[in-house]
């Protein structure tokens, strides 16, 4: 309830009404990916990946970086099942283990990693270990899924000043790229411009 209000997360700087803020939750297959690479730089997206996967691809991420993609914090993910959620049963150990690894994750790209996205519902528990951590924590307004569900192209309904996350867990790059694509359209129409959660405050 704390988080839905606001206390202890992220949250818009200023009274700019022509952003929204966007994140893409990224795996292996997607960061290898030069056409994925390129719709983050031009549409300046952020690139959201768990400790797990950038361990695994410490080339890559640090690729993004150099690209000039922001890289912020997904969550520990699970170093030894290779997916991108934490199974600890303790709330508040995976709350501490998801907060801690923006560190490790701010060590391999050389540069400090300042906000985490975890890759589940949050509790009050990553507000106190974010905090510790000294990392803020996002609560995005809505996660989309690029995964297509009919035949037809669902309109992405978009509002200013409110936080995006995109899935891309489970989805081939090609579906990605293209709902990258759909999301660029959508920001035109709703003449908005997308901007990094690197910028929220």
């Amino acid at each position: 309830m704390a988080a839905e209000a606001g206390a202890g997360v992220a949250h818009p700087v200023g009274k700019n009404a022509t952003v929204a803020y966007v994140g893409v939750r990224l795996d292996s297959a997607e960061m290898a990916d030069p056409t994925v690479v390129n719709a983050l730089v031009e549409m300046h997206l952020t690139a959201v990946v768990d400790a797990a996967t950038a361990l695994a691809n410490v080339d890559m991420v640090r690729e993004l970086v150099a690209d000039g993609v922001n890289v912020e914090n997904g969550g520990l993910g699970d170093p030894i099942n290779g997916t991108h959620h934490d199974r600890d049963s303790s709330p508040w150990k995976r709350a501490q283990q998801d907060a801690r690894a923006g560190n490790s994750l701010g060590l391999l790209i050389g540069e400090r990693v300042t906000f985490t996205i975890p890759g589940r519902r949050v509790n009050a528990w990553d507000l106190i270990e974010c905090r510790d951590a000294h990392t803020s924590l996002v609560v995005p307004n809505h996660i989309l899924d690029p995964r297509p569900t009919t035949g037809d192209e669902v309109p992405i309904h978009l509002s200013p000043r409110h936080i995006y996350l995109i899935n891309g867990l489970g989805t081939t790059p090609r579906q990605l790229v293209a709902f990258l694509s759909q999301l660029k359209s959508s920001l035109k129409t709703a003449h908005l411009s997308a901007t990094p959660l690197a910028t929220l405050a």
